[in-house]
């Protein structure tokens, strides 16, 4: 159930980042077409008052969205290690979620197999203690 609820949302936000794109992809195109304008109209007359800084403010603002692009491409890397780690992240969380614990207790057959369960729980909680401990001296 939590899997599907993850699934939808992971959609829906597939679904904006679509929509988003294609809006930027729009406004970038209109912005291209303004910035060819006013270069048409600044370049016949480079003499009248205003039009250096016309230029200037043209290639102040190619350089800014330069500057975009980058930042949206290192945006985009750092997003996929995120979810990377996301994705690492998960199954871990998965051993500890007791609704999932107790589902396989629940499909545990007798008290032989839970005890031999809890053993093996218990054992494995001492391995993993005497790790830490371990790790605490060898960080100390």
């Amino acid at each position: 159930m939590q899997r599907e609820k993850i699934s939808a949302e992971l959609e829906y936000e597939s679904h904006k980042c679509q929509e988003l794109e294609s809006e930027n992809k729009k406004l970038k195109n209109a912005l291209n077409e303004l910035r060819k304008a006013l270069m048409e109209k600044s370049s016949p007359d480079t003499t009248a008052p205003g039009a250096p800084a016309n230029r200037v403010l043209l290639d102040q603002m190619t350089s800014v969205s330069e500057e975009v692009e980058v930042r949206k491409e290192e945006v985009l890397i750092l997003r996929s290690q995120l979810m990377s780690q996301k994705e690492a992240i998960q199954p871990k969380n998965m051993m500890t979620d007791s609704s999932i614990l107790l589902e396989d207790v629940q499909k545990m057959k007798d008290k032989g197999e839970i005890a031999q369960a809890c053993i093996g729980l218990k054992e494995t909680n001492r391995c993993l203690e005497s790790q830490l401990q371990s790790q605490k001296r060898s960080h100390v």
